[in-house]
């Protein structure tokens, strides 16, 4: 990692695998940067340093179809990123759908993003020949009786978690001025039917989502390791 913009500014501390990993690497990189030899040779710290438990690289292998509803606000953008770290040659390889036309609840199927050319005869909703995720942002709007169409994204989570041919990514904010919230919530707010038997919405862990960019390349790297 690069030399920290904020390098006299506090380190926020997370005990939790790959971000402890992260803290680590900005605690030790803080330290060489105040010791006499490296601020004469500073330009030895521009690489960065490597610490044990860091992800590498992540690389996709094959084509993966993304699934968001716009109502959950804010996944497009995420969706996005997931894109951008991946290498220039591979960022086709995530193609961006909108869940309620690609599962048949709208007339036709709207791709997000233009690289890829669809054929707009070709009928498109629960067509599986790729691996089918679909990208669920949590904060504390997301079950919200006031969030922005609530209804079209309960319709998509239902058809979602009822189908084995998609994965539930959940992507969970960490961010209070984003809406970051504790887990608890969503177990209020959601429909109790979605949290039960066959739905298991919540099932799987939900990967935390942090603001900071040395934390938040990690979550964006955990994401993409599971699709």
């Amino acid at each position: 990692s690069p030399l920290p913009n904020n390098a006299g500014g506090p380190v926020l501390w997370l005990d939790e695998g790959n971000f402890s990993a992260a803290a680590l690497n900005q605690i030790y990189l803080r330290t060489l940067m105040n010791l006499p030899y490296y601020k004469k040779n500073q330009n030895l710290l521009e690489k960065g340093l490597s610490v044990p438990g860091e992800l590498g690289p992540i690389s996709l292998f094959t084509p993966v179809d993304l699934l968001i509803c716009e109502s959950n606000y804010g996944c497009f953008d995420i969706a996005n990123e997931l894109k951008a770290i991946l290498p220039e040659k591979d960022q086709n390889l995530i193609s961006i759908y909108d869940a309620i036309a690609f599962l048949g609840i709208d007339e036709e199927v709207q791709i997000l993003n233009e690289e890829v050319d669809m054929d707009p005869l070709l009928d498109q909703s629960r067509s599986y020949d790729r691996p089918t995720f679909f990208l669920l942002y949590l904060n504390k709007y997301t079950f919200a009786e006031d969030s922005q169409d609530p209804i079209n994204l309960m319709a998509v989570l239902e058809l979602c978690t009822a189908d084995p041919n998609i994965t539930i990514l959940l992507v969970h904010e960490q961010d209070i001025l984003k809406g970051g919230c504790k887990f608890d919530v969503f177990l209020k707010e959601a429909p109790e039917k979605l949290i039960h038997e066959p739905y298991n919405l919540f099932k799987d862990i939900a990967t935390k989502l942090f603001s900071e960019p040395e934390y938040r390349i990690v979550s964006l790297k955990l994401l993409l390791g599971k699709l």
